[in-house]
């Protein structure tokens, strides 16, 4: 689902849209959350045992060096109330027993123990502590192996053309970049797809990659023109950007800043075509790239390159549905500012 959002107001305040943003991937999305909360249904806290690698490597590494191990002192009954409220299925079919790399130390077993014969101090005697880990050589193997193979596979796009200066590496005529981003390379290396520009793009311009960048690039940000084109007046997503991705700029910098290059479908244009009157994307190009020469004694639109930055305003505008018959596109892309 894509929403065209109306201009913002921009003030001392801040940002606010005057309708909702929505990204072209909020069903992927949406499918993805529902598919980890129906995992709950194979396992309690699935996400968190076994998918997070953040947090299942980070608490193995705390729980082999703390001292605080689970005890089952005697008068000890198999009644089972430990493990149902196990909160994350540390705890096995003998209560006696419990996995150290799934345990939380959230003392919630003895809380709930009926004969409160169940204890975890801060030192003592580790009773029933497992750590259910057992790699065999060719497991090891077999895991290094995918994992190589992974890295290889995110790394290689046999779409992608690299420039002969081998800074610039794209895979689509439509990866279209915030302006100011750094060449490809560098910005696929520090861009942590936080979505932080995305948030605060005025028009919801900017979008999650889906298949633009490759694998490499899921998820970082592209301007789409059809839902919001990138606003003269606006730098916000330099001056939020955490990891320096996207450069920062001044706004009066902008007109030197280029993105990529709008391209008329001359099979398309209603001006081209039937030499009818259209002059939206004249009217709307904030930086005058559009100009008029007249063929066959018609007077047609034309793209000056050396004005158009690739904005998107007159995609966004264009009366022509639902194909626009302008088109922005990444080719000749250097993504640095203009002398």
């Amino acid at each position: 689902m894509v929403a065209r959002t109306i201009a913002p107001n921009v003030g001392p305040s801040g940002l606010f849209h005057e309708s909702q943003v929505f990204y072209r991937s909020n069903v992927g999305a949406l499918a993805v959350l529902v598919t980890i909360i129906s995992l709950n249904s194979i396992a309690k806290r699935y996400w968190c045992r076994s998918l997070c690698p953040r947090w299942g490597a980070a608490w193995l590494v705390v729980q082999v060096f703390h001292n605080a191990h689970r005890v089952c002192a005697a008068g000890f009954t198999d009644c089972g109330v430990c493990v149902r409220n196990c909160k994350t299925g540390a705890i096995r079919e003998d209560p006696r027993k419990y996995s150290v790399a799934e345990c939380i130390n959230c003392y919630n077993c003895t809380r709930v123990c009926p004969k409160s014969v169940v204890s975890i101090p801060i030192s003592g005697e580790p009773s029933g502590r497992g750590r259910d880990l057992s790699l065999s050589r060719r497991r090891l193997l077999q895991g290094l192996g995918l994992g190589a193979a992974w890295a290889l596979m995110v790394k290689t796009n046999a779409d992608a053309k690299l420039a002969r200066d081998s800074r610039i590496k794209l895979s689509s005529a439509k990866l279209i970049r915030p302006p100011n981003a750094l060449p490809e390379q560098e910005f696929l290396t520090k861009c942590v797809r936080c979505g932080e520009c995305m948030k605060v793009c005025p028009t919801g311009g900017l979008q999650p990659a889906i298949s633009e960048a490759g694998l490499e690039g899921f998820w970082s940000p592209v301007l789409v023109p059809t839902i919001g084109e990138c606003t003269q007046m606006c730098n916000l997503c330099s001056r939020v950007c955490p990891t320096g991705a996207i450069q920062p700029f001044e706004i009066r910098e902008k007109p030197k800043i280029f993105m990529g290059t709008a391209e008329i479908d001359r099979g398309q244009c209603i001006v081209w075509k039937s030499g009818r009157r259209c002059m939206v994307c004249d009217e709307v190009c904030s930086y005058n790239a559009v100009y008029w020469k007249t063929v066959d004694g018609v007077r047609v639109p034309f793209v000056d390159e050396s004005k158009c930055v690739g904005c998107g305003i007159c995609e966004n505008n264009c009366p022509v549905h639902p194909v626009s018959a302008i088109k922005v596109y990444s080719f000749g892309d250097k993504r640095r500012k203009r002398s």
